[in-house]
């Protein structure tokens, strides 16, 4: 048993280097940072272009599920021009819509039993087939002057350009400018040749 206290010594050994090592990597920093878990993303918000009698127009970002009076009230609220009873403000906004508030009407140009405009108007709007509660909606366009549009393409056809719009009565270059962002001119229809000019005709009272 001469190798015993040689074995012992060599056992003493390992296991001080053993402790040794186990020390030295608990006194290591650690590395890499610690893992996070984000919370799961929210629902995306909508983008809605409020214009017209408004405090604020412009894009207007809000959750979805949005009604057409928190859109109103992102633009600062109705002007004191606006007419608010002309819209539904309990309707559900999409992305990319465009809530347009129009003006009050001039006491003449109320019209009984016309139907009501739709809640919100996704523009633009074709000139050629809207109808009169959606022409309505345009600025400086009340119930006769949307008459007067739809009576003017029955009797001449669609319009081909922004400007046969003068032709109606009623209707001049300022009006014309207040809507041009707001109106499109969609000539693609059956008996109409794209290369024929435009035959407008002056309306008389």
């Amino acid at each position: 048993m001469r190798d015993r206290p040689g074995f012992i010594l060599a056992y003493g050994i390992f296991i001080g280097l053993l402790a040794s090592g186990a020390l030295w990597l608990l006194s290591q920093p650690r590395r890499g940072a610690p893992v996070q878990l984000k919370p799961p993303p929210g629902p995306v918000p909508i983008q809605v272009h409020v214009s017209g009698e408004v405090n604020q127009s412009g894009v207007v970002e809000l959750p979805p599920g949005s009604r057409v009076f928190e859109a109103i009230e992102a633009a600062g609220g109705f002007s004191v021009a606006a007419d608010s009873d002309s819209l539904n403000l309990a309707a559900v906004l999409e992305d990319g819509q465009r809530v347009f508030v129009p003006a009050k009407r001039e006491p003449g140009d109320e019209a009984g039993g016309v139907e009501e405009p739709p809640a919100v108007i996704v523009y633009p709007i074709d000139l050629n087939s809207a109808d009169q509660p959606t022409l309505e909606t345009l600025p400086g366009i009340g119930p006769e002057k949307a008459k007067a549009i739809i009576a003017f393409r029955m009797v001449n056809g669609p319009f081909r350009t922004l400007e046969d719009l003068d032709a109606v009565e009623g209707i001049g270059p300022a009006i014309i400018a207040d809507i041009e962002e707001l109106v499109v001119i969609n000539v693609d229809r059956p008996g109409i040749s794209d290369g024929a000019p435009a035959e407008v005709m002056k309306e008389t009272p």
